[in-house]
């Protein structure tokens, strides 16, 4: 970039700091901006960063993509001149759709945040050879184009934002999926390609490996759905082996039973989240929102649409109730276990206690130490190792829960374990230093009817 964008940036970035004017025109002139131009570009930005907090304070209105308006910024970059109709519109639309033509690789240009990550202005310094070609197409359609190659047309002009590889076999979490990231970040259908979700699919007409083979390379935000019949489809391998050779964003998204074992070099690398756990579905939300430059919706409002990924992924859920006893019984439990200090047995014979009274059928503790079972429900298992709790089932065989358990240290988790798989247990543990030991309490939602 210029040295001047380089000075515009860091001039918007002082004003942001709440900087005095005079300072910022002062530190313009002694990067050799004459002292007149300086005062008419702070000017300028001043009334920038007040279009930010506009757009800030009202975004439903000012962060809406207008294909139109992207023609005239396009055209304004490439003439050096402003066309007349881009005075119609707003400073903050130009500067949300600015921002778009710069993040979807239509124009060099930089996006300017504030401190809290909105988009605050834009550099824009010249178009792409993908800019110049969109306004080739435009410039070359007939005014009375068919219905289709006005179609073709709109299609070039509004790229997708996020491309959903997946297997057909697995359409209902891609449903969900989509269904849960509109919600999330307030896009439209036709924001997506997914080819097995209506709304998102290719068009009548469209050569499927010309279309997917140019999604696959532009769509800034890629996202792979990987589970067993996913990682079985040839298409999907071809398109994760497209993606990877752009060098471009992608997220890989493990659901219904697929673990990390599915990653093979060279995606091995990349972090994947779990479809099956609602905090994995809202980091991927909000990776989406900073990576797409959206402004995210409040996670109570699509919360329903998460439990629906999560549901459909293969993960379980617990009502808050039963999360409610499982946390409080483990606090119960290490309460009892540092009143007797560096005393183990005579903690582990307070828990007991409490063991002895709980409803078995519903609740249960387990004290792991040195990677041994110490105090649990059943007396055969004590002395065994603890890797024989917590199991659960997978699409590769059972697993335990306890190496996560352990590495994590403390946490909460949702499962089906072995002996309860129609009611998910809600697991919380806690380590202890003195005495060195994992404290475990579990509590059971009720068998579900079927």
């Amino acid at each position: 970039m210029s040295t001047q964008s380089g000075d515009v940036k860091l001039a918007m970035e002082l004003l942001l700091q709440r900087k005095p004017r005079d300072y910022v025109v002062g530190v313009l002139v002694k990067r050799g901006h004459p002292l007149d131009a300086a005062r008419e570009l702070v000017q300028n930005l001043v009334r920038a960063v007040g279009v930010a907090e506009e757009m800030r304070s009202a975004p439903d209105t000012a962060q809406r993509r207008d294909k139109q308006l992207q023609k005239l910024l396009l055209l304004h970059v490439r003439d050096q001149t402003e066309p007349p109709e881009l005075g119609a519109y707003s400073e903050q639309e130009r500067t949300y759709n600015s921002a778009l033509l710069i993040r979807e690789g239509y124009v060099l240009g930089e996006v300017i945040q504030d401190g809290s990550g909105f988009c605050a202005s834009t550099i824009m310094t010249e178009l792409t050879s993908k800019g110049h070609d969109l306004l080739e197409a435009i410039d070359q359609a007939p005014e009375q184009a068919s219905d289709r190659a006005t179609e073709s047309l709109k299609s070039i002009a509004l790229p997708k934002l996020i491309f959903i590889s997946h297997s057909s076999a697995d359409e209902d979490l891609a449903t969900a999926l989509v269904d849960m990231l509109r919600a999330a970040l307030n896009l439209r259908m036709s924001d997506f390609l997914c080819t097995s979700v209506d709304g998102a699919k290719l068009k009548g007409g469209d050569v499927t490996d010309d279309v997917l083979r140019t999604q696959i390379r532009e769509v800034p935000a890629f996202l792979s759905l990987l589970t067993a019949k996913a990682v079985a489809s040839t298409y999907v391998l071809f398109e994760l082996g497209a993606r990877w050779g752009c060098g471009k964003h992608h997220i890989p998204l493990l659901a219904k039973g697929a673990g990390t074992e599915v990653l093979k070099e060279p995606l091995k690398s990349r972090n994947a989240l779990r479809l099956s756990r609602t905090e994995d579905c809202l980091q991927l939300a909000q990776d989406l929102c900073e990576f797409l430059h959206r402004t995210p919706e409040p996670a109570h409002s699509y919360l329903q649409k998460v439990h629906n990924v999560v549901r459909i992924s293969g993960g379980a859920s617990v009502d808050s109730a039963v999360h409610g006893v499982a946390t409080a019984r483990l606090k119960q439990c290490i309460t009892l276990l540092r009143s007797c200090g560096s005393d183990f047995e005579t903690g582990l014979k307070k828990i007991r206690q409490v063991q002895n009274e709980l409803p078995h059928e519903r609740e249960q503790i387990t004290v792991i130490s040195n990677d041994t079972v110490r105090l649990h429900l059943h007396p055969n298992l004590i002395g065994q190792p603890a890797e024989i709790c917590w199991v659960v089932g997978t699409s590769t065989g059972n697993r335990s829960l306890y190496p996560e358990m352990k590495a994590q240290g403390n946490g909460f988790k949702v499962a089906r374990i072995t002996g309860y798989e129609r009611r998910p247990t809600a697991i919380a543990f806690e380590t202890v230093h003195t005495p060195s030991c994992m404290v475990v309490a579990e509590a059971h939602s009720p068998p579900e009817e079927g």
